[in-house]
């Protein structure tokens, strides 16, 4: 990537790479004791901002953030929970990017587009008359570089660390990972000039990394759609995410587990049940979350077991208000 980046920029052309993390380093660890620093709100890793332009041993500026709630604090110099100075600042993001950019490609011009540096539309209407006009010849980004840029003289994308989210613990991962590189690779070659994209992966093997290296729409539909057949997801059925929720730790975990127990005794016709269990962020904004996803064939029987459990949760005095009802629901976290 580094010598097809240092080619392009050569032959006078530009260059974008995604980077799709948002800030500096996405966590700090503790090598002495393990512990991870998260948001006093969320259960989510904090993550590391520098200020532009900033010293590497310098901690003045420097801030930990999380991106669910916007909290804030300090980059401690000690760990909080064992007092040792061994902190490990894990992962790189389009901050770091941008610097080690600027290291590979002193002579570059490089520009950074995510939530950090676009505010607004004229933020972004800045930023993209300036690689219109050539002025940035390198871009680094989040997934905001993938959507729908007309650049001409863009001639190579550089994807790196995409297939993280391949990890994610949602049936559509594979699917979003596919479109994301899709759409980025869609962004060089729009001119005159052929484009190139090269991909960096720990899943050089995994169909929707190889059909979307590959653009091979068919194949990637093929296998996703045995996938979800096996799986019961939609196409192939209906589901619902009930989201149950509240400030109190206990009261979440007491209603999950009496709907859980409603489920099991009822066992509604034509519908399974995954769960109760901690949803995949357990909490955010203060707030505790379990869930329970129902899968069904058909969506009567779906709904007709929804209307019941509403019906339960009146009865047992579960207040509404603390469960989110999701059907057909886009993500699972």
């Amino acid at each position: 990537m580094i010598e097809q980046t240092q080619a392009a920029l050569d032959r006078g052309e530009q260059a974008m790479i995604l980077l799709n993390r948002r800030g500096y380093s996405f966590a700090v660890l503790c090598r002495a004791c393990g512990a991870k620093l998260e948001c006093q709100n969320c259960a989510i890793a904090l993550t590391h901002h520098k200020p532009q332009n900033g010293d590497d041993m310098a901690r003045e500026g420097q801030r930990l953030e999380c991106h669910y709630c916007g909290y804030r604090r300090t980059v401690p110099a000690r760990c909080p929970q064992c007092d040792s100075e061994h902190l490990y600042y894990l992962g790189a993001g389009s901050e770091q990017g941008e610097e080690k950019l600027a290291e590979i490609f002193p002579s570059a011009r490089i520009g950074r587009m995510d939530r950090d540096t676009v505010r607004g539309r004229y933020d972004l209407e800045r930023l993209l008359a300036r690689l219109h006009s050539g002025e940035i010849n390198l871009l680094v980004g989040t997934q905001m570089i993938a959507k729908g840029h007309d650049i001409h003289g863009v001639t190579l994308v550089g994807v790196v660390g995409c297939d993280h989210s391949l990890s994610m613990p949602d049936f559509r991962a594979a699917e979003r990972v596919f479109q994301l590189m899709t759409q980025v690779s869609g962004r060089a070659g729009r001119g005159e000039l052929p484009g190139r994209v090269v991909v960096q992966t720990y899943y050089p093997d995994h169909y929707a990394i190889v059909a979307a290296s590959t653009h091979d729409y068919l194949s990637f539909v093929e296998k996703e759609l045995k996938y979800r057949r096996w799986m019961h997801y939609p196409p192939f059925g209906v589901l619902a995410n009930v989201l149950i929720q509240s400030a109190k730790l206990e009261e979440a975990a007491g209603w999950a587990a009496i709907l859980g127990k409603w489920f099991e005794k009822a066992k509604p016709e034509g519908v399974r049940v995954l769960g109760p269990c901690t949803a995949p962020v357990a909490r955010i904004k203060g707030i505790y979350r379990f869930h329970l996803i129902l899968k069904a064939d058909r969506r009567d029987a779906l709904q007709r077991t929804l209307k019941a459990m509403l019906a339960f949760m009146d009865r047992e005095e579960i207040p509404r208000r603390h469960v989110v009802v999701d059907v057909d629901a886009l993500h699972l976290m």
